[in-house]
Order: C-alpha cells, then sequence, then structure tokens
C-alpha cells in the first residue's frame, strides 16, 4: 500500500526487493517519479504482482502466475493449452498434477511455476528453493515418456511414441541472474533436463520464436547450452546465439549434451 516505506532511507531500500516492488515515488504528496526505472521498463510484472498480492490469497496468486505462464507459450503459433487441473501419474500416491501443459501435434512443453519469493534480496535470494519444482516436473516427465498419459477435465490425452517434450520452470525473477549462469544451476538436483526462465524472458522468447517448433528448439539449444557450462547476462544473450546464423557451429557442438 501507498506509504508503507515513507520515512526509510532510499539507500537501503534501492538494492532490495522493495524497490522492485514498489519502483514509484510520490514527492510533495502529489507528485509520483519513477524511482526504479529498470524494474519500470523491463519487469513491470514485479510490481503488479505485489499490489495483487494485497488482494489476493497465496493460491490465488499463483494461479494468476500460471495462468499468464501457460497463455505466454500458448500465444505462439500452432500451441494448444490443456486447461483447467492436468496430471501426469507418477505412482500411486503422486497424481503429477502439472501447472502447465502446452502442445503442438507431437511437440510437448511441460511446465511449473514458481510466483513465490523466498527473501528480500533479489540478488542473494536462495536458488534452493526451486529445486522442489525442478525434481517435481522431472518426476512428471519422466513418468510421462513411460506412459505417455495426461489427465484432465475432458479425459486424457496419449501422447504419440515419437512426442518431444521440453521442461520449463517459470520464475518471477531471475534470482540475481543465477538462473542463466551454469556455476550457480549444477547444484540443483536434476537442473540439467529443464530450462529455468523468468516470465519476462519468457516473455521475450515467445515473441522472437515464430512457431511452436522454433519455441521447442530453442529449449533444446538453452538447457543444452547451459548444461555446457554456459552462462548468460541475459535471455537476448542466448537468443541472439541461437537466432543468428554465424552462431550455427555453437548449436552443433551442443548436440553431444
Amino acid at each position: 500500500e501507498g506509504g508503507t516505506l515513507a520515512g526509510q532511507d532510499i539507500d537501503k531500500l534501492v538494492f532490495g526487493r522493495a524497490a522492485e516492488e514498489r519502483p514509484f515515488v510520490r514527492v510533495g504528496g502529489s507528485t509520483v517519479v519513477p524511482a526504479n526505472y529498470a524494474t519500470i521498463a523491463c519487469s513491470p510484472h514485479l510490481p503488479i504482482m505485489a499490489f495483487m498480492a494485497v488482494r489476493l490469497t497465496a493460491k490465488q496468486l499463483g494461479d494468476c502466475f500460471e495462468l499468464a505462464a501457460e497463455d505466454a507459450i500458448a500465444s505462439i503459433e500452432g500451441g494448444i493449452a490443456l486447461t483447467g487441473p492436468k496430471f501426469i501419474p507418477v505412482d500411486a500416491e503422486d497424481k503429477g498434477e502439472t501447472d502447465i501443459v502446452v502442445r503442438s501435434g507431437n511437440l510437448v512443453v511441460l511446465g511449473e511455476a514458481k510466483s513465490s519469493t523466498t527473501s528480500q534480496l533479489p540478488i542473494f535470494s536462495e536458488l534452493k528453493a526451486v529445486e522442489k519444482a525442478i525434481l517435481q516436473l522431472v518426476r512428471r516427465s519422466s513418468a510421462l515418456s513411460s506412459h505417455r498419459t495426461i489427465k484432465h477435465a475432458h479425459g486424457h490425452e496419449l501422447l504419440p511414441s515419437e512426442a518431444v517434450v521440453e521442461n520449463l520452470v517459470v520464475t518471477k525473477h531471475s534470482f540475481g541472474g543465477q538462473i542463466r549462469n551454469w556455476i550457480s544451476l549444477h547444484e540443483l538436483e536434476g537442473v540439467s533436463a529443464v530450462n529455468l526462465i523468468d516470465v519476462n524472458g519468457l516473455e521475450l522468447v515467445v515473441k522472437c520464436c515464430s512457431d511452436f517448433a522454433e519455441l521447442v528448439a530453442y529449449l533444446q539449444f538453452r538447457r543444452r547450452f547451459m548444461a555446457s557450462g554456459g552462462a548468460a547476462t541475459d535471455e537476448l544473450d542466448l537468443l541472439w546465439t541461437y537466432l543468428s546464423p554465424a552462431d550455427y557451429r555453437v548449436r552443433s557442438v551442443l548436440q553431444q549434451f
């Protein structure tokens, strides 16, 4: 709410989560000025979600984040989202509820959306917090490769044996860039089988992919690039490496990973 941080030293706020969630400052009682231009220009979802969090429960906020990520992926030409509750049975005790399932023919993107924040310091946020989502997604993907069945509100989908499945964990923020740095990522169990991408990066990717097949091809490239020990300052760096004709050699080398 407005005025929550009134009177606090801005030097102590500017590098914290508060500066991302409240990027505007009221000066002189009526004038509102941008105090965190980077957030306003590049991550407007952060203050929007902080505003929503005041009025919604944690579950409602998580559901909104899942739908936003799912809609972004399904917006690509050819992509069709399975709406409503979705399950990929793992065993008798694990029904395998899955946040995101978007497919186009034999191409499938499975996803988990991680909207919660564990720290008020984004640069030092605990990346380990997403490991549970990674392992959960890996288990579902492994089960899907075995029985190829996705259950949903209208029945079930049986994937063809030649189906290509890519796993994607969508996060609210980049954990200080750690999700694009293998030095940080390699400590997470199961991470070599998935892509970790923040929602802002996801929006950029879907705008640059011409169709669903290109999205899956990019996710394959991105996963192999990171598992090879890669690092990137921004999602745009990864996209440029993938889309640039001069870098076809990079892609051919990564096929071994």
